[in-house]
C-alpha cells in the first residue's frame, strides 16, 4: 500500500511536467518580389492540430501519414485557407497550398503563398488557426517586407493584424 501511494505521488507530480501549457504558431512571412507574392512558413505543434482533424473526423489521425490528396489532407487545406487570411488594399489575396512536414520533434510545418497582394507594404493577417480549441493559443507572424520585418501576434480575442510599412 505504502508503494503504490508513493507510486501516485510521483506521478501526480511529474505529469504536470507533460501538460502543455503554451499553444503558440509561428508564421514567418515574406514578400517574393519577383514572384509577386507572399511566401509563409507556418509550424504549428503537430499534436495540436492533429486535434483539429480528430474533432472533425472522430478518429485518431497521425499527420505524418496523411497524403494530402486524401479527404483528411483536402480538410487540412481547407482549414488553413479559412483560418488564415490575408487582405490587401480591400481585396483577399489568394492561398495557394505548397506542402507540409513533421519532423521528430512534434513540430509541424505548413508551406504555402498569397497571390494577388496588392499593396504588399500594407496588409491585413486574420489568423483563428487553433482557436476552436485552444482560448490561449497565440498565433505570432513575422512579415519581412524589403530590408525590414514586422512582427505580430493574433489571439481568440483579436484573431485581426494590420501591418505597414
Amino acid at each position: 500500500m505504502k508503494r503504490l501511494l508513493s507510486l501516485m505521488l510521483v506521478l501526480m507530480s511529474v505529469l504536470p511536467a507533460f501538460a502543455h501549457k503554451h499553444y503558440i504558431s509561428i508564421a514567418n512571412m515574406a514578400y517574393n518580389a519577383s514572384a509577386k507574392q507572399i511566401e509563409v512558413s507556418l509550424q504549428v505543434t503537430a499534436h495540436d492540430f492533429e486535434h483539429i482533424l480528430e474533432n472533425h473526423f472522430k478518429k485518431r489521425i497521425e499527420i505524418e501519414t496523411v497524403s494530402d490528396s486524401s479527404e483528411v489532407g483536402r480538410f487540412m487545406i481547407a482549414y488553413l485557407n479559412k483560418n488564415i487570411q490575408l487582405k490587401s488594399a480591400n481585396n483577399s489575396a489568394k492561398f495557394n497550398y505548397v506542402g507540409k512536414e513533421v519532423n521528430v520533434r512534434d513540430q509541424l510545418f505548413f508551406y504555402f503563398t498569397f497571390t494577388e497582394v496588392l499593396d504588399p507594404s500594407h496588409i491585413i493577417l486574420e489568423n483563428s488557426i487553433l482557436f476552436q480549441l485552444f482560448s490561449k493559443q497565440q498565433n505570432i507572424a513575422h512579415y519581412k517586407f524589403k530590408e525590414a520585418t514586422k512582427s505580430i501576434t493574433c489571439t481568440s480575442q483579436s484573431p485581426v493584424a494590420d501591418i505597414k510599412f
